[in-house]
């Protein structure tokens, strides 16, 4: 099989004709090993091995057509071990292994809009995944690829509800419960619901029930609690 085509049908058209529909593999990821690289696709295949620029660390630029996305794809990088031992883990045309897996279903169920916001993503031995986002904005301890459709929810609520000024680490290993810490030395003032009290007849302060201001810092499924 080519392991650029996810499928082809040949249809026979009389007298003497035959159509051949040939459906591409859509590029999902850019995963880099060891020195190594490839492009794999949606479900975990793997379409093509781009090795890695020396200079650079990272693969080479398109230099076709069909490579021309490869820049806009997400980029994984993967402790060995989580893939297969030996100097070429992976090969065209063939699945991830297992172990890596829950990784490309992470990427497949995620957002555009946080893909948008990822640099890339790291995998560790134990299989763990780190999210790190663009200009140095912080990173997400995602975990283990568990309970993949609640972290998510999980990370696009905090990401789009809560100021992340100086965002060190998103947690998100209990889903129901994210915590965001920030870096040392970091002040941020909470969210502010509601209008400042009045004041009482003659400028005395109004009860005391009215003089505060609540403070609301509320996700999907809990509340996002701030360390550090």
């Amino acid at each position: 099989a080519l392991p650029g085509v996810a499928s082809a049908r040949v249809e026979r058209e009389w007298p003497g004709r035959v159509r051949i529909s040939i459906t591409d593999e859509v590029p999902s990821l850019v995963v880099e090993s060891a020195g190594s690289a490839w492009v794999v696709g949606r479900g975990g295949r793997v379409l093509e091995s781009v090795g890695v620029d020396p200079s650079t660390g990272q693969p080479p630029p398109a230099e076709s057509p069909t490579d021309q996305d490869r820049s806009s794809l997400l980029k994984v990088s993967v402790d060995p071990s989580v893939l297969t031992d030996g100097a070429d883990p992976l090969r065209p045309g063939q699945q991830v292994p297992r172990s890596f897996a829950g990784t490309v279903l992470v990427a497949e169920q995620m957002s555009t809009t946080l893909r948008e916001k990822l640099a890339g993503v790291e995998v560790a031995g134990d299989g763990s995944l780190t999210l790190v986002l663009h200009d140095d904005a912080g990173r997400v301890a995602f975990g283990r690829p568990e309970a993949v459709p609640a972290k998510l929810m999980a990370i696009d609520s905090v990401l789009a509800g809560v100021d992340l000024t100086c965002m060190d680490v998103l947690a998100v290993s209990e889903p129901s419960r994210p915590t965001v810490s920030r870096r040392d030395g970091c002040r941020v003032n909470p969210p502010t619901v509601g209008d400042p009290a009045p004041s009482g007849a003659a400028g005395q302060p109004a009860a005391a029930g009215a003089q505060s201001r609540r403070t609301a810092a509320g996700t999907a499924g809990g509340t996002a609690g701030t360390a550090g």
